[in-house]
């Protein structure tokens, strides 16, 4: 059976390339330049969102939007936190999930959202948006982190 990952293409190379530039994906599917620098961009996104869910929940590229979701909801809870850094985990070559954290704690975000089968899921016209998102994710302890099979993280530094 595929994972969502492997359905929509979520290569650790793609989403390795997103990171190199974020702001060019956001800003074609969004329309906000430079989002990662600006302290409004959950608040227009979330506009967008709302514009855009019902077509986007349908759309080929539905895997790639939620990445984008993660990064907008992520960075600006990084802006406001400060001193977190992106972690993204892979599974043989796929994506398993994206989080921020630090040493102590983690906060996941894309197996959050992703979540299909929730009445709250992102892209549901009753879904949940950016904003309520931002306050619903919570830091979860770091356990230990011993290795598994197949999988790989990496620490993003910005």
């Amino acid at each position: 059976m595929d994972t969502f990952a492997e359905v929509y293409g979520l290569t650790d190379d793609w989403v390795k390339e997103f990171f190199k530039k974020p702001d060019s994906y956001i800003d074609e599917y969004f329309g906000i330049p430079a989002c990662g620098d600006n302290p409004n961009c959950a608040d227009i996104a979330n506009r967008v969102l709302r514009s855009k869910r019902n077509s986007w929940s349908g759309s080929k590229d539905k895997g790639k939007i939620l990445v984008f979701l993660t990064y907008i909801i992520g960075s600006s809870i990084m802006r406001e936190k400060g001193n977190l850094k992106w972690i993204t985990k892979y599974d043989n070559g796929f994506l398993d999930t994206i989080s921020i954290g630090d040493d102590y704690k983690i906060m996941r975000i894309f197996d959050k959202i992703a979540n299909f089968d929730t009445d709250y899921f992102i892209l549901n016209n009753e879904g949940f948006d950016i904003l309520a998102w931002k306050r619903l994710l919570r830091f979860e302890e770091v356990a230990s982190n011993r290795p598994v099979p197949g999988a790989r993280i990496d620490i993003i530094k910005e």
